[in-house]
């Protein structure tokens, strides 16, 4: 992910990154990074694919949600917030304090602001994961790669890579199941370090003030473009 963001990013915001992350899926590097020949993708059952075309169409059918979540870093460090989302295109990550950070999807780009620094940092929808679950169709397949589906009583799990980059990590997906919900997500970053985010509260086709969805830039900020 530090790939992606700028080893400069530093380590202080390795939560929000963990999150995002864990909401899309791996956050792609450049094509070609890898020299090595890529692995032949695992062959799905029907039964598996049975299951990702369910998650794709419960996903399709999420059009206004808003939840809080609580985030567990790979250290143990804990941090809350609201998750709203408005498809296509529209997202929110407002962390409870003391995190100083907001991230704000606007239908055109995934502005990540950092109150403490004043510092804005803008990324193209379209050039990161974000676009996955907020594009009008979700399609897993579209991006990313399925490379595991796992069933437990009352729980299905859905595992994602990145196919150009596989050694870049993994985002699993979790449902409670009959009636399918999404209840939490995990990532696995290359140094296998994993971070979770549990979502509660979930409420769908909720009226959401369309101003959650625009940044407007304070005075004095750093800004940086990607």
């Amino acid at each position: 992910m530090a790939a992606f963001w700028g080893h400069d990013w530093g380590m202080r915001h390795f939560l929000w990154r963990g999150l995002i992350a864990g909401v899309l899926a791996l956050v792609l590097l450049p094509h070609g990074a890898l020299a090595a020949p890529k692995p032949s993708p695992p062959k799905l059952s029907a039964a598996d694919q049975a299951d990702v075309s369910r998650v794709e169409a419960y996903l399709n059918q999420v059009r206004v949600l808003k939840a809080g979540f609580t985030q567990v870093a790979p250290d143990g460090g804990l941090s809350e917030g609201l998750f709203y989302l408005s498809r296509p295109g529209r997202m929110r990550f407002e962390y409870a304090p003391p995190s100083p950070i907001l991230i704000v999807g606007d239908g055109t780009w995934v502005v990540v602001y950092d109150a403490e620094t004043k510092q804005v940092d803008r990324v193209p929808i379209a050039a990161t994961p974000i676009s996955v679950l907020v594009r009008d169709r979700v399609d897993l397949a579209k991006g990313s790669e399925v490379t595991g589906v796992r069933r437990r009583p009352g729980v299905l799990e859905i595992t994602l890579v990145d196919p150009d980059n596989r050694d870049q990590g993994s985002i699993t997906l979790v449902f409670a199941d009959q009636p399918l919900e999404l209840r939490q997500w995990l990532v696995i970053d290359s140094q296998n370090q994993i971070t979770t985010v549990q979502l509660h509260d979930v409420v769908r086709d909720v009226r959401l003030d369309a101003k959650l969805f625009v940044f407007n830039d304070p005075p004095v900020t750093t800004q940086r473009t990607r």
